[in-house]
């Protein structure tokens, strides 16, 4: 069994000794989610404030952000943290899309597919768009 924690992330200097504590208390890793804040601030500090603990994010919201810049920071927080870090993206309940975020189903369905064929093995060949919504 692997256990997990979280750290603040209201605050991102309480973060470094919560990731401290974490680590000494042999938890496996540490998930951060995007509830208030963004779920990679504090996992970028918490990884440069550790060295085995694995860093996870909780759920990234995929269509609040473009596949590239995903890739990126999943790339950035990769090489900084010796390959500690994983991202998890995801969704949220349709309502709560559209009202945070304004996105109609039709965008975002679009949109995750997208991401799920960047990030997949598969992503070298053409993306089928015959199950999209018009």
């Amino acid at each position: 069994m692997r256990v997990f924690t979280t750290v603040p992330q209201e605050s991102l200097r309480l973060v470094p000794q919560a990731a401290r504590a974490a680590e000494a208390e042999r938890y496996d890793g540490i998930i951060s989610m995007e509830n208030k804040h963004d779920p990679f601030l504090a996992l970028a500090v918490a990884g440069a404030s550790t060295e085995r603990i694995e860093l996870h994010t909780g759920v990234a919201i995929s269509f609040a952000r473009t596949p590239m810049a995903v890739a990126q920071v999943g790339w950035d927080m990769a090489g900084s943290t010796g390959g500690r870090f994983v991202i998890g993206l995801g969704s949220q309940v349709r309502a709560h899309n559209e009202r945070r975020f304004w996105h109609q189903a039709q965008i975002f369905l679009r949109h995750r597919c997208e991401h799920a064929h960047r990030f997949s093995p598969s992503a070298a060949y053409p993306l089928d768009r015959s199950h999209d919504i018009a």
